[in-house]
């Protein structure tokens, strides 16, 4: 916000483009940031697009936004057509491979919630290709292990499931472990040893997952408690300007 304040000052708009492009990528990777201020993020890069990039990342967070909805109604009844839209423009533009990483992930993901499941392997192993040499695609690729467990497992292919969720743990983000972990006991518990009739390891990994869910919700309102502070002095220092 700081960056935002000092292009706004003078007049920078590359400064402007690159602080909002930051704060997008925050609320993109952060799974307990308050993603109040998602969407008016989004609503500014939409004012500051202007390259074919510009806009295919305005897409890709359009996506990512709206699978971030609390209400799953209404963010599964958006996610096809602001899906469909992102589609249309990655078929008519030639994007570099980070792009196409996060298009395969969103993909994998727009297949599985279809139950199209051979589908779902193929991109999220497209995912993992793409991305796995790439360190900012560490995110993408391991939920890509995840999704692709998962479609494995319903599949009833579980000996190929059990590599895929060991392999994810190498792309554990080590800048927020609690969320990765987060994620990997509860895919495991889920989609791999519930389905495969383990009912014992489903029970333990799943107990794991919810302390790790709490731990999340302690950060979670920290963070709240630090976003609205910060609202307040700067209301209080437009106050005193005026």
């Amino acid at each position: 916000n700081e960056a935002i304040n000092l292009a706004d000052e003078e007049d920078n708009e590359h400064l402007l483009k690159l602080s909002h492009f930051a704060i997008l990528d925050l609320y993109k990777q952060e799974l307990t940031l308050v993603n109040s201020n998602y969407g008016k993020y989004l609503d500014k890069w939409k004012e500051l697009m202007v390259t074919p990039y510009d806009k295919a990342w305005y897409f890709l967070h359009q996506v990512i936004y709206i699978s971030k909805k609390v209400n799953l109604a209404e963010a599964r009844e958006e996610f096809p057509k602001v899906y469909k839209e992102f589609e249309e423009y990655f078929k008519g533009h030639i994007l570099n491979d980070k792009i196409r990483t996060y298009y395969f992930s969103n993909k994998a993901v727009f297949l599985k919630d279809e139950e199209q499941w051979l589908e779902a392997v193929e991109y999220s192993q497209k995912t993992i290709d793409f991305g796995k040499n790439e360190y900012y695609s560490r995110h993408e690729v391991f939920t890509a292990h995840l999704h692709l467990a998962e479609a494995y497992s319903e599949l009833e292919r579980f000996r190929e499931a059990a590599p895929v969720l060991k392999n994810a743990r190498q792309f554990w983000d080590k800048s927020d472990s609690i969320s990765s972990q987060y994620l990997q006991y509860r895919y495991s518990s889920i989609y791999y040893y519930e389905k495969a009739g383990k009912y014992d390891s489903a029970y333990l990994l799943m107990k794991n997952a919810n302390r790790l869910d709490r731990m999340m919700d302690f950060r979670k309102n920290s963070l709240r408690i630090s976003e609205l502070n910060v609202q307040l002095e700067v209301a209080q220092k437009e106050k005193e300007v005026v």
